[in-house]
């Protein structure tokens, strides 16, 4: 099941993956930018309850329910 990402992210176009935390995680502190270049350098990924998901798809997701909400 795939987690409500508007809980934990929200959208900011000046950091380079798109999103930065609304919510602590771990050690990273809510307003921090999310995201680490993945190992291919073509991609952003966050990590959320031990699962990674590409930040595009995040970004994705985050918008569409922004315009659902409209």
């Amino acid at each position: 099941m795939t987690p409500d990402f508007s809980e934990y992210f929200y959208l900011d176009s000046t950091v380079y993956s798109g999103l930065r935390w609304k919510k602590r995680n771990g050690r990273i502190a809510p307003g921090e930018k999310a995201g680490t270049l993945y190992k291919t350098k073509k991609y952003y990924i966050v990590q959320l309850f031990g699962e990674k998901y590409n930040c595009d798809d995040v970004i994705a997701k985050l918008k569409e329910k922004e315009k659902l909400a409209h």
